[in-house]
């Protein structure tokens, strides 16, 4: 029980990263591996294969990184997407503790689909020198040269920048970690930028008591080509226009841990403060053009989040009260320039402001556990979640309120030392309203309520685990009196669930996984409590397969079904509409051909039948290969 509650405990309250996977220089730790992987579904094809590998040779460190993947899909019209991602860089050891090296970077983007960049690449190769000043620690000055391609556009230019890391270091009673990376790349007419802090200190007052500060800073720039409108091009002549993006991010963040604030009880707060600007603007823009899109924009948001959680655990009992508040402020504006027309500026102005909006987000949370005996168990929860959403603008409608509260209980039992019993049942209640009354017609309340019961059987030849469950989902609109077109309505489903295995002989297993779901739409009146069905859906899925191991290869044979039913009503009788049905052969293999490689294929051929479109086949199948070394 305590090892559970420790676990579930810390999960909750897990420190942010320094980042440093996010650096170019640092090879540090890394998991040499190649994998490839293909899959076909339905009309989509997907493939992926890379590789990473980072080695030591003498003096000699080299990394090379390689990430490749193909998407597919056969439409009427085939649309193809490829990306591809490679870096590498080596460097060789000119002192105890500095080395000098190369790096490379090469990626591309191509894309079928007629979308504003759908062709780009960029390559770049810097020389660099690093500086390691103990094993975690390190500074990377670098330089290099650019080669950039965005639709038909080819833009070459210097690069330049650093990157570094203090980790761990002492400081009097803290512990600090630094991650810094500058990065400029000036490929005339464009320029993209980096900037990266990210500052924690870390202070253990004793064994039971933590306490962390963060400090981030994020800069980015980036530059992007699209295609110049006819003024524009005239004036300027140019093909495509310039659109910069510029987002700068500062985030405060202090976290506090106590794991004997009283007897077996633990607790920590985490309260942070977050600062987001983004700005986007053109490189040519014309009086001529007499369109408020010329004009640059802003976003600046301001977020606030604190969060506490304090849980007591003893042998037969764990209780965790979790408290999470969310705030955030959003003001979107617009910048002029000398001889704008002012009809547009006021015009964009007042779209902008329309997007103005602030949000909070309150919850409240309790987790209980009892244990009654070696034997019985009951655990009851509840959820608590207020969310408000507010726009000062008269023009926009979608201030709304929203209550949501979930309670659940379970209740399990051990009959004996093979057969596990559960029952639980859940309730969800979620109110909506919206402030304005020209949206108050979408105001409505659902609820929700579960039941659910199975078990779970274990023995040394078969194991068995079934649940059935039955729900009533109902919606039900404030104002449907009112307004003809408005109409409440319930969603009721019985579904079982099984996945069994039987064990042949020790190599061989006969496994079964399915579900059927029953389901029922229908118009529904809240102050009679009754229900007009209109739909019911039939839905059927299992899959079933013969599981053998020889040496290191593990072959699997079997059937695989699914099948989807959908009736109306006439009068109280049911009447098909649709029909889906697919049956075929399932197979799979997995070899472990050497300790650290592994090749899997899995993969179905389905038969299928739909209403009124005859008989048709598909095939789906997947391979995956994985090498670690």
């Amino acid at each position: 029980m305590k090892t559970f509650f420790i676990i579930i405990f810390i999960s909750n309250f897990i420190f942010a990263q320094s980042g440093r996977d996010t650096l170019l220089f640092n090879y540090d730790n890394l998991t040499n591996n190649f994998f490839s992987r293909f899959g076909k579904q339905l009309n989509t094809y997907n493939f992926s294969s890379g590789f990473l590998v980072s080695k030591k040779f003498n003096s000699i460190n080299l990394f090379v990184d390689e990430n490749y993947s193909s998407t597919i899909v056969k439409i009427a019209e085939k649309s193809i997407k490829d990306e591809q991602n490679f870096r590498m860089g080596f460097s060789g050891d000119l002192l105890d503790n500095f080395s000098l090296g190369l790096s490379a970077i090469n990626n591309i983007l191509s894309d079928s689909r007629r979308i504003e960049i759908n062709s780009a690449s960029t390559a770049n190769v810097s020389l660099f020198g690093k500086y390691v000043i103990n094993q975690k620690n390190y500074f990377a000055p670098y330089f290099g040269f650019s080669s950039n391609r965005q639709v038909g556009e080819k833009d070459e230019g210097f690069i330049y920048g650093f990157e570094g890391i203090i980790a761990d270091e002492k400081l009097s009673d803290f512990t600090i970690n630094t991650a810094a990376r500058f990065y400029n790349e000036d490929i005339s007419p464009r320029k993209n930028l980096l900037r990266e802090i990210r500052f924690s200190a870390e202070n253990s007052i004793d064994n039971y008591i933590r306490n962390k500060i963060i400090f981030s800073f994020e800069n980015y720039k980036k530059d992007f080509y699209f295609a110049a409108d006819s003024i524009t091009n005239r004036e300027f002549d140019i093909v495509n226009n310039i659109q910069s993006r510029v987002e700068t991010n500062y985030k405060i963040e202090n976290n506090f841990f106590h794991s004997r604030l009283f007897n077996n009880t633990l607790f920590n707060a985490r309260g942070a403060v977050f600062f987001r600007n983004v700005d986007r603007g053109l490189r040519y823009k014309t009086l001529k053009v007499n369109s408020a899109s010329i004009l640059d924009s802003r976003l600046e948001e301001i977020r606030f989040e604190f969060e506490s959680n304090i849980a007591y655990s003893t042998t037969n009992f764990f209780s965790m009260l979790k408290i999470h508040h969310y705030e955030k402020d959003e003001k979107f504006s617009v910048s002029s320039f000398p001889g704008i027309n002012e009809i547009l500026l006021t015009q964009r102005e007042e779209l902008e402001s329309q997007k103005n909006n602030k949000s909070f987000r309150t919850s409240i949370s309790i987790e209980t556990s009892f244990i009654l005996s070696k034997s019985d168990r009951i655990s009851i929860s509840f959820l608590q979640n207020k969310f408000l959403y507010d726009t000062p603008n008269e023009r926009n409608f979608d201030d709304r309120d929203e209550l949501l509260s979930i309670a659940k209980i379970r209740y399990s039992r051990i009959i004996n030392p093979l057969f596990e019993f559960f029952i639980s049942t859940e309730g969800n209640l979620n109110k909506l309203v919206y402030i304005s009354a020209k949206r108050s017609s979408n105001n409505n309340v659902n609820r929700v309520l579960k039941l659910t019961s199975g078990g779970n059987f274990s023995s040394n030849y078969f194991s068995s685990f079934n649940s059935f469950e039955v729900s009533a989902n109902y919606t039900v609109f404030d104002f449907e009196d009112l307004n003809p077109n408005l109409r409440s309505f319930s969603f009721r489903q019985f579904s079982f669930v099984d996945s069994s295995t039987l064990k042949i002989n020790k190599n061989v297993d006969l496994k079964f996984n399915g579900y059927l779901k029953l389901s029922e739409q229908g118009d529904f009146k809240w102050k009679d409590f009754k229900t007009r069905p209109i739909r019911f859906l039939e839905e059927i899925y299992f899959l079933t397969y013969i599981q053998s191991r020889y040496n290191k290869i593990i072959t699997s044979i079997g059937l695989r079904k699914f099948s989807l039913k959908t009736f109306s009503y006439q009068a109280a009788n049911k009447k098909i509409d649709s029909y889906y049905s697919s049956v075929g052969p399932y197979s799979s293999i997995s070899y472990f051909i050497l300790e650290k490689i592994n090749l899997s294929v899995s993969g179905w051929y389905d038969f299928i039948e739909v209403t009124n479109q005859g008989r048709t086949n598909q095939a789906t199948l997947y391979i995956d290969l994985l090498w670690n070394f």
